[in-house]
C-alpha cells in the first residue's frame, strides 16, 4: 500500500507503508518517519491539488478538488459538475464550480438539442406563449 505524503521540501511523494518506521504526533499533524526521510500529510487545497493533479483531479472551487475522470457532465448555468454514475436515490452527486474555473470544464458541457427540433411541422408556425410575453 502506498501513502501519498509530502516530503521535507513539501513536494508530493509516494511512500510504501512498509517503509514507515514510526509515526509521531506534532502540532502540525502526524509525522511519518522512514529511513528515506520524514513525511507529513498535505493540509492545504494547493498541496492536495498538486498531489492528485497527475491522477485527473482539478481544483474547481475554492475548497473543492474534483476527479474529472469520474465527471459525467457540467451544467454551466448552475455551475454544477455532475457525477451521474454515482446516484443517491433520485439525486445525482454534484460539485459546485466557481465561475473562474468554469473554463476547465467546457469539454463536459452537454447541450440540450431538444429545443432545436419541433415535434410536428405545425409547431414550427405556432407562436409560443412565452415568446408573446417578451413582445
Amino acid at each position: 500500500m502506498l501513502l501519498y505524503l509530502l516530503n521535507e521540501q513539501g513536494e508530493p511523494a509516494q511512500v510504501p507503508l512498509q517503509e514507515i518506521l514510526y509515526i509521531t504526533a506534532s502540532k502540525s499533524g502526524p509525522l511519518f518517519v522512514a529511513a528515506s526521510g520524514t513525511y507529513r500529510q498535505p493540509h492545504t487545497v494547493k498541496q492536495l491539488c498538486d498531489m492528485f493533479q497527475a491522477y485527473g483531479y482539478e481544483q474547481v472551487d475554492r475548497h473543492l478538488i474534483a476527479n474529472l475522470q469520474q465527471a459525467a457532465y457540467f451544467e454551466p448555468t448552475e455551475r454544477k459538475l455532475f457525477f451521474e454514475r454515482q446516484e443517491q436515490g433520485d439525486m445525482s452527486l454534484y460539485a459546485t464550480v466557481s465561475s473562474s474555473n468554469s473554463w476547465k470544464l467546457q469539454h463536459l458541457i452537454r447541450e440540450d438539442y431538444s429545443s432545436y427540433f419541433w415535434h410536428s411541422p405545425r409547431e414550427m408556425w405556432e407562436i409560443s406563449p412565452i415568446f408573446l410575453e417578451f413582445c
